[in-house]
């Protein structure tokens, strides 16, 4: 840590790390770290929603059309987020 006064409230923890030695490595490493925590974090979180989209389909199919319009309905959605987890829009 820098041997200045910073107070990390008033300059924030991200502006205490690119200058605690006057050097950007440890900027880049955690950009980078910050990266892969998004790409995983946003990874867990569509594959939490699909799986409870996939609850939403109705357990006790009547045959009614309106089943099958519902049905299909939730099989959209769990193909648009999957589209979403092969790098679709963010």
């Amino acid at each position: 840590m820098s041997s200045s006064s910073q107070n990390t409230e008033t300059s924030g923890a991200w502006a205490l790390l690119v200058n605690a030695d006057g050097a950007d490595e440890w900027l880049q490493l955690c950009n980078a770290a910050l990266v892969e925590v998004q790409r995983e974090t946003r990874s867990k979180a569509l594959a939490e929603a699909i799986d409870a989209a996939r609850n939403e389909y109705l357990p006790d199919h009547t045959g009614l059309a309106e089943d099958d319009a519902y049905n299909q309905a939730v099989s959209h959605v769990i193909a648009a987020i999957g589209t979403l987890t092969e790098g679709g829009a963010s």
